[in-house]
């Protein structure tokens, strides 16, 4: 496998110097000397691979990539020696039937929209045009209904689908004449398509765009070779995510990577790059707080930027291994694999003696991020991007960590005067005010108790002092019209930290014209349970959003 990935790379390398120019189709497409004839394995489920020139740039390494998982298919020629270039919608519309009757698929991963956007000469044709009063090929309101008719066709195969969302246009792109905005707006009116039908978003979009500059052709909607290898890793592991569920099982988002390991109870994650464990950030009495430093696994170069995690588990409970976590584990191996570091944070824990109160916990963490933008360089990390998540309670303390101005709620004398700067933070199911109890009680009984009371004030206070201790341990308070964007995810459904707290940031946020973002999760517990049905959107969307906002800001 890896002799046959080298050959594709390089002969993607020798096209990539020999054609630069626009619109002459993928490196790959232009290949003549590349094989697409094999032999399919009948004891294997069949995936088909449906779109133009970007995922004939992928395919063969999809091929690879899920060798002995499953048969990757694509159209081809007549005589099989050559891809198909599936077009746009118009074109799909013409030659669906007879794609989808060449196998009995498993498997449908499909995407229209690049042809559907450029210019032509004459709507729904292919005579291509660099005139901007010329028609695109499709309008947004034709490519709805074109979508419509084809992923009905697909659904009705039985097959899985999943759509990928139509990669970047960069400025200049000519022959035909596309323009840089319009790839997001078709590719709304196609989430919104998929969305009503169910259907799967594997959002090349989102994931390419961080990486133009390295990534695809200037001036051009082509990939380089790096690029087309980074979208087939990406669409290997959407694929067989989807073959885990086939075969009666539960998702697994790095399935198709070897090297993202991780065993049941392990403390750290096996990420097959560089790492620096158990750092001593600062000591409390006897008690030394650590992280785990992991670092990109893309190979980038540079100094990385950071996501500090800071665990959830109620300000009592939990720890840094929770990065290993089913439900974390996806997550954090993407973000590596987008090029960020990532810093999973212990910090001393709330117990019954009342040494330890919440404060302590947000304080802990907040020396943390300062030991980190102390020691940036040292460590390899861009001191200029550093970016919070947490969960639960380490919601919380990540949304403090992006709110509260960096020199207040100081611990450590040597840390005190460290300045530090965080771009954006996401919280799951992470509460934002402690003022209004009403904001905990779900179900708004009559006889509801403050639960969380003592692990603010473990200890008695006076009642103008235990007011301003839930004030300063809420994070709503901090929120002003510049503060940096955050993104709160909850569940609708979530009995331990109900939705109500996403609906008071986002009303504070809307008085400040504060940048806040939230996203309701249906039918969803604390920790994504199921609760009355399947989750919506489900977990794994949660995490490529999750994903998709770090890698925008």
């Amino acid at each position: 496998m890896k002799v046959l990935l080298a050959l594709i790379v390089t002969a993607l390398l020798v096209q990539f110097s020999l054609h630069a120019a626009p619109e002459k189709g993928s490196l790959v497409e232009q290949d003549r000397t590349l094989s697409w004839e094999f032999t399919p394995d009948p004891a294997l489920p069949n995936v088909l691979i449906l779109g133009d020139s970007i995922s004939i740039g992928y395919t063969l390494q999809v091929r690879e990539l899920l060798k002995g998982k499953a048969n990757v298919f694509r159209p081809v020629n007549k005589t099989g020696s050559r891809p198909a270039n599936c077009g746009g919608t118009t074109k799909g519309l013409r030659f669906i039937d007879g794609w989808l009757s060449m196998q009995k698929w498993d498997v449908i991963h499909f995407n229209w929209g690049l042809h559907d956007l450029k210019h032509v000469k004459e709507a729904g044709k292919d005579s291509k045009s660099n005139d901007p009063n010329d028609p695109v090929q499709a309008s947004p309101e034709v490519y709805k209904q074109n979508l419509e008719t084809l992923t009905a066709k697909i659904q009705a195969t039985g097959a899985l689908p999943i759509f990928a969302t139509t990669t970047p246009v960069v400025p200049g792109t000519l022959n035909p004449l596309r323009t840089p905005e319009d790839p997001a707006r078709y590719n709304a009116v196609a989430v919104s398509v998929m969305k009503s039908r169910g259907i799967r978003i594997n959002d090349l979009y989102t994931y390419s765009m961080s990486h133009l500059d390295e990534w695809q052709l200037p001036k051009n909607v082509h990939f380089k070779p790096e690029g087309s290898a980074a979208l087939a890793g990406k669409v290997a592991r959407v694929i067989a995510d989807e073959l885990t569920v086939l075969a009666g099982g539960k998702p697994q988002k790095k399935a198709v990577k070897s090297n993202h390991v991780k065993d049941k109870g392990a403390k750290y994650l096996e990420t097959g790059a560089k790492r620096a464990l158990n750092v001593v950030y600062k000591q409390v009495g006897k008690r030394k707080l650590q992280f785990d430093l992991y670092y990109p696994t893309n190979n980038s170069s540079g100094e990385a930027p950071l996501i500090i995690y800071t665990h959830g588990g109620g300000w009592a409970a939990g720890s840094r291994a929770g990065v290993t976590k089913d439900l974390f584990a996806p997550l954090f191996t993407q973000l590596l694999e987008e090029g960020f570091a990532v810093a999973t944070v212990d910090y001393r824990l709330f117990n019954k003696s009342g040494l330890v109160a919440m404060r302590d916990c947000v304080i802990d963490s907040k020396d943390a991020v300062r030991y980190l933008a102390k020691n940036a360089d040292a460590l390899g990390l861009d001191a200029d991007r550093f970016y919070v998540f947490g969960d639960s309670a380490g919601g919380q303390i990540a949304q403090m960590l992006l709110l509260s101005p960096a020199d207040t709620l100081t611990g450590d004398p040597e840390l005190a005067e460290v300045d530090y700067n965080i771009v954006a933070g996401v919280s799951w199911y992470g509460p934002c005010d402690f003022r209004d109890m009403n904001l905990f009680n779900y179900d708004d009984r009559p006889d509801f108790k403050d639960r969380f009371g003592p692990r603010i004030t473990p200890q008695a206070v006076t009642a103008a002092e235990k007011k301003e201790r839930y004030k300063e341990m809420s994070p709503v308070m901090y929120l002003k019209r510049k503060s940096p964007p955050l993104l709160m995810i909850q569940g609708d459904t979530d009995t331990t930290i109900p939705v109500k707290h996403a609906y008071r940031m986002r009303k504070r946020a809307r008085a400040l014209e504060a940048p806040v973002e939230i996203l309701i999760v249906k039918n969803a517990g604390h920790n994504w349970r199921r609760a009355g049905g399947d989750i919506e959107p489900s977990k794994e969307i949660i995490t490529e959003r999750t994903v998709a906002f770090f890698c925008q800001h």
